[in-house]
């Protein structure tokens, strides 16, 4: 059963790094931004054969298969921003690049 899970376009979508979570790998083949060999695949429980492990990434008609995207820009997915409580003005606008100090 493990393995049957395994061959699943989510998990390898996981595991190749083109999500940071499972839920955000099913939420990019939901809506279209993966391919397989070239074809959009929009199915979660599509199992992928050996053959097209490698083959599996953004696709082209996608705008998170452009590196500059924010997506693909930091190494860990970005922090859900907490909502501002009374007058305090807008939260400041979240760092691109690299990890935060402090």
């Amino acid at each position: 059963m493990e393995a049957l899970l395994s061959r699943r376009l989510q998990t390898l979508t996981f595991l190749k790094g083109l999500a940071f979570t499972p839920r955000q790998a099913r939420q990019f083949i939901v809506h279209g931004h993966v391919s397989v060999e070239g074809r959009r695949v929009t199915i979660p429980g599509y199992l992928v054969n050996r053959q097209e492990e490698n083959a599996i990434i953004y696709d082209e008609r996608s705008p998170i298969a452009n590196d500059l995207h924010p997506v693909r820009q930091s190494a860990q997915p970005a922090a859900p921003a907490a909502e501002p409580e009374g007058d305090e003005g807008p939260a400041p606008a979240p760092e691109i690049g690299g990890p935060k100090e402090g």
